[in-house]
């Protein structure tokens, strides 16, 4: 996940205002739009705009945040309306981010006239997460000492207007959450200004990251002509590629990771060899990757088992081992597994084609049919 672009600020007075769209938003990122309004204003926003705060301050401001998943429609549609005083917006654009659900948790707290803005503390519920500071002022000084050193914050957007009371903003992000600890409260300090102290709102959001699948174990397995695999090597070990024109299979197990689930057919996966670069390379880097092909079309190709007898054919649902890939009786992510049915099969492929057909939450199965050709 990383941060793109802030779009510049628009401010106005008691009218319609459309702040900018941050250069280079592509399709699929996330758009954050930030307001401070200095009349408890509750605020109008195009289609396509999800509010996920709105906090009154009870005196003389109202922060709203919203997003929004970028589209090809959508991406002008900024228009703020019902402002009765000073209103000042902008939007912020994130890539590699959950486009479902990209809001994984969020506080707002307003606080009295004071030089601090202070935040609730939140608990993101997943790991990767990318927090957000957002500040919101009844008047326009700058922003400064963001704390906590362990989300190093660093600070995109300060701003502020002097249209009729004033009102000011700040977005900062931090570097990605490696774990799903409690994220105390935060502060940042407000500068001296004319109207300098006065109340103000102050902002925690954890975004999602998008989702991913992993390999987390694989093994190879003699061919049978059969919806059953042949003998099995050792899990998580390379093995020595049988006679050329030898039909062998592979199981992999794949981790989903994200928030909730991976929903039926949401993804379709590949597989592809290369030819190792020097002699002992664990990083995987300097290959040139090749997509496996069917038939005999590349070095390592898709087996096709004759449909006969009670054999498998491509996409047959796959039949369970014993000794394939499966996790540890031990936690993984937020699931204790060990048992089989964590995991997902996808059917039997011996094309390049495979998608999930089920709604997966924790591991997928992988069934392959391979030759060297």
């Amino acid at each position: 996940m990383v941060f793109h672009a802030i779009g510049a600020t628009a401010a106005d007075t008691a009218a319609t205002i459309k702040p900018a769209q941050p250069a280079g938003t592509a399709v699929g990122d996330l758009m954050i739009m930030i307001i401070s309004a200095d009349g408890n204003d509750v605020l109008t926003l195009p289609s396509g705009w999800t509010k996920f705060i709105e906090t009154d301050n009870t005196t003389a401001l109202r922060s709203t945040m919203a997003w929004a998943i970028a589209t090809t429609t959508n991406t002008q549609k900024n228009n703020v309306t019902g402002a009765s005083n000073c209103v000042i917006a902008a939007i912020a654009s994130f890539g590699g981010v959950a486009t479902t659900s990209p809001i994984n948790n969020s506080s707002s707290l307003p606080n009295a006239s004071s030089a601090t803005i202070a935040t609730t503390g939140i608990t993101p519920t997943a790991t990767g997460t990318m927090i957000l500071f957002g500040a919101h002022y009844s008047d326009n000084p700058a922003y400064s000492g963001y704390s906590g050193t362990d989300l190093n914050f660093t600070e995109i957007l300060d701003d502020g207007s002097t249209s009729g009371a004033d009102c000011g903003l700040a977005l900062a992000y931090s570097s990605l959450m490696a774990s799903t600890t409690n994220i105390g409260g935060r502060t940042a300090t407000a500068g001296s200004c004319t109207g300098c102290p006065t109340v103000n709102n102050g902002s925690l959001i954890a975004i999602n990251p998008a989702p991913t699948l992993e390999q987390r174990a694989y093994r190879w397995f003699s061919n049978l002509n059969s919806p059953a695999v042949g003998a099995a090597s050792t899990i998580n070990t390379p093995a020595i590629a049988p006679p050329q024109g030898t039909p062998f299979r592979l199981r992999m197990l794949l981790h989903f990771e994200g928030v909730g689930q991976l929903n039926s057919g949401a993804t379709t996966t590949k597989l592809q060899f290369a030819q190792r670069s020097g002699t002992c390379d664990t990083s995987f880097t300097g290959e040139s990757w090749t997509d496996v092909g069917d038939a005999s079309s590349t070095a390592i190709s898709y087996w096709n088992n004759p449909n006969t007898n009670g054999s498998v054919p491509d996409d047959a649902p796959l039949t369970p081992g014993s000794e394939d890939p499966r996790y540890p009786t031990t936690t993984v992510g937020l699931v204790t597994s060990g048992v089989s049915n964590f995991v997902v099969n996808f059917s039997y492929e011996e094309k390049n084609n495979a998608s999930n057909t089920a709604n997966i939450v924790g591991g997928a199965g992988w069934p392959l049919g391979l030759f060297f050709s």
